[in-house]
């Protein structure tokens, strides 16, 4: 099944169409490459829609916003950030992040402390709350692709790769229901 036949991307031919040709040679691509560039790029479209929906309930599951749940996985994916590694990581102004880490260390998530290379900075990172509960998130970010890989053959070279990201799209959309 393609991205376009139940995976939910809207393939309206105004807004969803194959490239018309190589924008970086200006050659023409060939009907059939064309074609599944276009399928490939609807199920990513796809994949990447029901992986937001998820984060979105993750973070409603937290009680925080989508951009304090997005700003945890930043931080829990290095030791420590700085504010203004953070807005650039988030593309948020530094002011947006300030307030935004009050939030996350009001809910007792992030911690600020001294930089320790850099007295005029300080960094954020995770206290163990915020590790716990990003580790929970990953955890439950796994259910789906377990629920979907259960379903695909041992070799994954068996299917193509279209197969498999539908099949985890599919699954992020049902997890996404719970």
């Amino acid at each position: 099944m393609y991205a376009d036949e139940g995976i939910g991307v809207d393939s309206d031919p105004a807004v969803f169409r194959p490239i018309p040709g190589d924008p970086i040679t200006g050659e023409p691509v060939p009907d059939a490459l064309r074609q599944r560039v276009y399928r490939a790029g609807l199920s990513v479209t796809a994949l990447v829609r029901s992986v937001d929906n998820w984060r979105r309930h993750a973070a409603d599951r937290l009680g925080i916003g989508l951009s304090e749940f997005r700003a945890l996985s930043r931080i829990s994916s290095e030791a420590s950030m700085t504010p203004k590694q953070l807005a650039e990581a988030l593309d948020l102004t530094t002011g947006t992040v300030t307030a935004l880490i009050d939030r996350l260390e009001n809910a007792g998530y992030v911690r600020r402390s001294a930089h320790p290379n850099d007295r005029r900075s300080l960094q954020v990172e995770l206290t163990p709350a915020g590790a716990e509960v990003m580790r929970q998130a990953f955890d439950d970010f796994q259910v789906p692709i377990l629920a979907a890989f259960k379903d695909l053959p041992a070799d994954p070279a068996e299917l193509p790769a279209r197969d498999v990201m539908n099949s985890v799209t599919e699954a992020f959309r049902v997890h996404g229901r719970r």
